[in-house]
């Protein structure tokens, strides 16, 4: 018997059950175990992927870093991952954000030719913020950013990637909260777009790269689901994971970790 079927019967552990919605569901519910064991459900969260596609608009490589590998319309095409209930940590309550940290999972790839810019599955630090009605006059905004990333050609190693949609009629979208379809471009004006931008703060090289994104759909291939873990529970090193495989999860609770989210 796995770990994962036997876990319950050992002691009377809850089981969190995960619904992502676009607003209002509740986030988890909790049933007790009265005296009696039974096989739990994996805790499981739903990872969104996106997959884009955008067209060169500008591109500043006074340094030569690129060598031309990247021009005007050419296409740059990729995906990004986040997890669908991931806790809003901004008070406002116009503006959603949404970070995910040091989990491989997350993060964007972008690939225009034979070059690659992608989040550091090492170290990732990746920012969905949703804006909805905010300021004066009210306005909507769809903004990732990547803080930490791993590019083929770089100019240093400050390398950022970031995607703003903007909507000046404030219409484009109801709630601030995480939304699991990708964004409809209609509704949207590109203003900043998609931009790769890669710097060294000591002599000050760099390159800048501007796209604006023509489609964007979620992933053909759904991405695996996740389970949630508390890491080391109880101690300074507590921190809720997410993991991909009933593998991973075993392994996990071998040395102590429990299912469900860190309290």
């Amino acid at each position: 018997m796995s770990v994962l079927s036997n876990s319950v019967g050992k002691c009377c552990m809850a089981k969190l059950f995960l619904e992502a919605s676009v607003r209002g569901a509740p986030m988890l519910g909790v049933i007790a175990c009265i005296g009696v064991a039974s096989a739990p459900v994996p805790v499981q969260a739903e990872l969104i992927c996106i997959e884009l596609t955008a067209e060169v608009a500008y591109v500043d490589d006074r340094d030569g870093f690129l060598e031309g590998a990247i021009a005007v319309g050419d296409v740059v095409s990729g995906t990004y991952t986040y997890e669908s209930t991931t806790l809003d940590t901004n008070s406002l309550p116009t503006v959603g954000d949404y970070w995910h940290l040091d989990d491989p999972s997350f993060g964007i790839t972008l690939t225009s030719g034979e070059t690659v810019f992608r989040s550091d599955p090492d170290n990732v630090k990746f920012l969905v913020e949703i804006v909805n009605d905010h300021g004066v006059p009210p306005r909507d905004n769809y903004l990732l950013r990547s803080y930490n990333n791993i590019f083929d050609v770089s100019a240093g190693s400050d390398n950022h990637i970031s995607w703003q949609l903007d909507d000046p009629t404030a219409t484009a979208i109801s709630s601030e909260e995480l939304p699991i379809v990708a964004p409809n471009l209609a509704d949207w004006d590109s203003i900043f777009g998609l931009t790769i931008t890669s710097e060294n703060l000591e002599n000050w090289n760099s390159f800048f790269i501007r796209a604006h994104v023509t489609s964007s759909n979620l992933c053909e291939e759904p991405p695996p689901q996740l389970w949630v873990v508390c890491h080391k529970p109880e101690t300074q090193a507590e921190r809720t994971l997410f993991v991909s495989s009933e593998e991973a999860v075993e392994a996990h609770l071998n040395h102590g970790d429990v299912l469900g989210e860190c309290p």
